[in-house]
């Protein structure tokens, strides 16, 4: 989320939280300790208040770990659920956002 300039602080201060509602790992092969590995992220499904990040943990071309994550867009002051605001959309797939029902915005205006 750094790499797409994303900042969760600045998210947060706008009244706005992601805490993970589910989590799934899959583990294939081990690591070491001292080992180099690449984590892989993306986006893999989203709703209107709900996104999934999958993920891949790999030495080399080994995968050691597979797995996803289940994030709830909450308010910050009552955590209740709330739709993703605009600030936020750039960073999902168009697909994924349309399948949602939602617009692809930025700073309000639609892209």
């Amino acid at each position: 989320m750094r790499a797409l300039s994303f900042d969760y602080g600045a998210f947060e201060r706008e009244g706005f939280m992601l805490p993970v509602a589910e989590a799934h790992a899959k583990y294939r092969a081990p690591a070491r300790f001292d080992d180099l590995v690449t984590i892989e992220a993306d986006i893999t499904a989203t709703s209107r208040v709900t996104a999934t990040f999958g993920y891949r943990i790999l030495r080399d071309d080994t995968v050691l770990c597979e797995g996803s994550t289940v994030h709830a867009c909450l308010s910050r002051d009552e955590g209740r659920p709330v739709r993703w605001p605009p600030s936020i959309r750039p960073l999902f797939p168009a697909t994924l956002l349309s399948q949602a029902g939602l617009e692809k915005t930025f700073v309000g205006v639609p892209l």
